[in-house]
């Protein structure tokens, strides 16, 4: 189980680098275009968005895991 979740853990953070990246690109190409700049700066919400999603995903698998081995 942690094998699973460590690699899981990994492709999440290469898609989060990713995902900013892409925002980043499009924050460069929008030349001051205001539709471009709002479409840029939802990347960015969204992808912070997903990752605290990620991180609670995570930490409740965690907790579960957690509570299940310890018996408490």
């Amino acid at each position: 189980m942690s094998s699973i979740l460590a690699a899981t853990w990994i492709i999440f953070g290469v898609i989060t680098v990713v995902c900013f990246v892409i925002a980043g690109v499009l924050f460069l190409t929008a030349a001051g275009d205001p539709q471009k700049l709002s479409q840029a700066k939802l990347a960015v919400i969204w992808g912070a968005v997903g990752v605290v999603v990620g991180i609670v995903a995570y930490s409740i698998i965690y907790l579960v895991e957690q509570f299940f081995l310890t018996g408490s």
